[in-house]
């Protein structure tokens, strides 16, 4: 544990240099080891959640058909005051629940990178453990501050602004989850260092995620399901700029199986 707060010292007062190419070129290494398995994972969790979904349809409504069809349609904006609240706090809870599984992802990429056998286990490791719960509340307390800023904007016809928004706070916590898994810091701590590290490179390191979450998201052009095996790559690229930053060291690792 000194170790990563020596680390992070340094960085406080030397600064960073990264890297680019070298990430990027990482990343897609990592992402040829983990896609398979991390792909069919999220393919799996995707098919449960949607038969999931249709049971609750089908059991709680009399036209499961129509219900579909007006939430897919939704608009939130439309929405009674108490109604959009409930929606922002659910939409938070499930956006957090999935962060717990992008740890999972993330430690798949780490296995990566020390040449490990890698898992389909991994990738829900963080449902049982102690900073697992410790993604979820920040994740949750992300999302939850995010859209709602977000949806005060759009209120107000600034949809631009939303989105810049939206890259920078994704940029300003991209580490919260490694340093949580790998650091174990405290939530407030991971929050802290993780905008300290980025603001010593923000255009960087805002350029790097925003271009590399285009690319992992061009994988919706292949017959949708696509998506899930490009979206492996970010994950990649999370673990990699971690490691090129702070440090993937053994000693950051010890308790996350215990």
């Amino acid at each position: 544990m000194k170790n990563i707060f020596k680390r992070l010292q340094q960085i406080d007062a030397d600064g960073l240099e990264i890297n680019t190419r070298n990430i990027i070129d990482e990343s897609f290494k990592l992402y040829t080891k983990i896609v398979v398995k991390s792909g069919l994972v999220l393919l799996l969790v995707a098919m449960v959640a949607a038969i999931i979904g249709s049971i609750v349809i089908s059991t709680n409504f009399e036209n499961p058909e129509e219900t579909l069809k007006n939430l897919i349609t939704i608009n939130p904006l439309n929405f009674a005051f108490n109604e959009l609240v409930a929606y922002i706090v659910v939409l938070s809870a499930a956006t957090a629940i999935g962060s717990i599984l992008t740890a999972g992802m993330i430690q798949m990429a780490a296995d990566a990178s020390k040449d490990k056998k890698i898992k389909t286990s991994t990738a829900f490791l963080f449902f049982t453990k102690k900073n697992g719960f410790y993604v979820f509340i920040a994740h949750f307390l992300i999302s939850l501050a995010f859209t709602s800023i977000s949806y005060l904007l759009q209120y107000s016809e600034l949809s631009l602004v939303s989105l810049a928004l939206n890259w920078i706070i994704n940029s300003l916590t991209a580490l919260v989850t490694p340093l949580l898994i790998f650091g174990n810091l405290s939530i407030t701590q991971a929050f802290k260092y993780s905008a300290q590290v980025v603001n010593k490179s923000p255009l960087t390191i805002i350029f790097l995620l925003t271009w590399n979450s285009f690319l992992a998201s061009a994988g919706i052009l292949f017959f949708v399901v696509g998506i899930f095996f490009t979206l492996p790559y970010l994950f990649c690229v999370h673990l990699v700029l971690y490691k090129q930053t702070v440090g993937l060291e053994e000693e950051y690792e010890q308790e996350k199986y215990e």
